[in-house]
């Protein structure tokens, strides 16, 4: 049972010993998925047939609030029945896993707009202009930057691998199932991954240069540096993480490809809108870029974002070389 209590005299000292007990999680989970992915390296002909139990431990406490136990063996009765194929033991492994990254995010969300947001809108670094554009409203504010768009698309993309997860490990087979894999694996590849790793290389690759221009010193006296990597650097390590213990089939390049490019050209109208009627430039070094240096910046971005997707599909092949097949274990839920 995983309780959270808001705790509003110390929201800051909660909110990160939280999201340290999510991490310590980490370990153990790795440590069963790195087995489970030691069992489906074998041949298929060695694989446990359907319905018998495979040996496996999986035994988490935090804190007395966190706990998750399960056992598999051959021996005893397993204290969570279900059928224990190596798919399905690492599908309930990875739904652990995914819950730890939506209740990170969803922490880090909180933390923001109960503390950072409110303490950076009430002071004097405030731009003027984006209040009387849009009034003191948080949402507004934070759809401002892409840095908050990614974080939405990575909560959304876990919670879709929670339900994913879910469906999996309770041995249900149906079109359904299927279908739920696959928005997963499309909404990854052409939303999470490359928005994810854009965000990440762009905004330290600026910061190199002369962080003024992306995110001024000013602004470490209400953004603490945690959640500066929270937001910067952590997206991209737990993301390739994903994609190292989850097989993920890539959708076909056209619908990869169109729906990247909607998202980023839903993202590029929205920063035009701002910056050319509103005056409102979300990042600062946006204004100072002259005509040609402009369009060459977003041309240069458009391209990043084609190659992240290829650098995505390639990693997800190298990852899972020599592997068992996904719809071989998926077959194995009948």
């Amino acid at each position: 049972m995983f309780n959270l209590i808001w705790a509003p005299d110390e929201p800051e000292q909660f909110t990160i010993m939280t999201i340290i007990q999510c991490l310590t999680l980490l370990p153990d989970i790795l440590y069963t998925a790195t087995s489970m992915r030691a069992v489906e390296k074998r041949p298929t002909e060695q694989y446990v047939p359907y319905g018998h139990r495979v040996p496996a431990t999986f035994s988490v406490k935090v804190g007395g609030e966190f706990t998750v136990e399960c056992t598999w063996n051959p021996e005893i009765i397993s204290t969570v029945h279900l059928h224990h194929t190596p798919a399905i033991v690492m599908a309930f492994t990875m739904f652990v896993f995914h819950l730890c990254i939506v209740c990170f995010y969803v922490l880090t969300f909180t933390y923001d707009f109960n503390v950072s947001t409110p303490k950076f809108m009430y002071s004097q670094f405030v731009n003027p202009d984006v209040v009387a554009a849009f009034g003191t409203s948080y949402l507004y504010h934070k759809a401002l930057a892409l840095t908050y768009w990614n974080l939405a698309f990575q909560l959304t993309y876990f919670f879709i691998c929670c339900v994913s997860d879910l469906v999996t490990s309770s041995g249900a087979h149906s079109p359904i199932t299927r279908k739920i894999a696959s928005f997963r694996d499309w909404f990854l590849a052409a939303v999470a991954f490359p928005i994810g790793t854009l965000v990440v290389v762009v905004f330290w690759a600026i910061w190199a240069i002369d962080r003024e221009l992306i995110f001024p010193k000013l602004l470490d006296q209400f953004f603490p540096a945690w959640l500066n990597h929270v937001m910067h650097t952590f997206v991209l390590p737990i993301l390739l993480l994903d994609m190292f213990m989850i097989r993920h089939r890539y959708p076909s390049k056209t619908a990869g490809v169109l729906g990247l490019a909607f998202v980023a050209l839903s993202y590029l109208c929205w920063i035009l809108w701002l910056g050319f009627v509103v005056d409102i430039w979300v990042y600062p070094f946006l204004k100072v870029l002259n005509g040609a240096v402009f369009g060459a910046f977003i041309l240069v971005s458009a391209l990043l974002l084609v190659v992240l997707y290829f650098i995505g599909e390639k990693l997800c092949k190298v990852f899972w070389s020599g592997y068992a097949d996904y719809d071989f274990e998926m077959d194995k839920l009948d």
